[in-house]
């Protein structure tokens, strides 16, 4: 494998999230100079901020939400030598205009977790197929839960720029 980037993260804390809604989103952000089309996240974790149950489930926008000024987190470079907050990541945690997501909804995880304060969950995907963030979508950490979730300690880590392996290297075609 062949990586030619760096990686970047972010964290923050987000309100509860009422039944049916997003705790969070995850959205590229285009800065001039950076290859937003590369934002590839291997690693997204998450405790409970309050002793509530809560479902988590981590699903594909259908519509991306406006993300107002005090909800954006900017990711933050882990490049040594590149200024601070360069990095094409932005978490997301209030709204002008609400995320949403399909009728039927196919989630890449589900987690029912307990009324622990501090329960953690961590999910990972490797470095050489990290989970590909398009630049016009988003991710949602979305309540699929009946009832209030708990507010969510929450942080996001990417790789940004090029990675390749063998599994994205496209080889020739050939009839035998």
């Amino acid at each position: 494998m062949t990586t030619l980037g760096y990686y970047a993260s972010v964290s923050t804390v987000t309100s509860g999230a009422a039944a049916g809604s997003a705790y969070a989103e995850i959205q590229p952000f285009v800065i001039v100079g950076s290859d937003s089309s590369s934002m590839g996240i291997v690693e997204i974790g998450f405790s409970l901020a309050t002793a509530t149950a809560s479902s988590v489930g981590l699903i594909e926008a259908a519509t991306q939400g406006t993300i107002s000024a005090a909800g954006t987190h900017l990711g933050k470079s882990e490049r040594v030598g590149l200024p601070l907050g360069v990095s094409v990541g932005n978490l997301g945690t209030a709204w002008t205009l609400a995320p949403t997501i399909s009728g039927t909804p196919s989630f890449f995880r589900r987690e029912e977790r307990p009324a622990v304060l501090g329960d953690r969950i961590v999910w990972t995907w490797p470095q050489e197929t990290p989970l590909k963030l398009a630049n016009t979508g988003s991710l949602l950490l979305w309540n699929f839960g009946g009832g209030a979730g708990s507010a969510l300690e929450i942080y996001v880590r990417w790789i940004e720029g090029v990675v390749l392996s063998q599994a994205t290297i496209l080889q020739p075609f050939s009839h035998s």
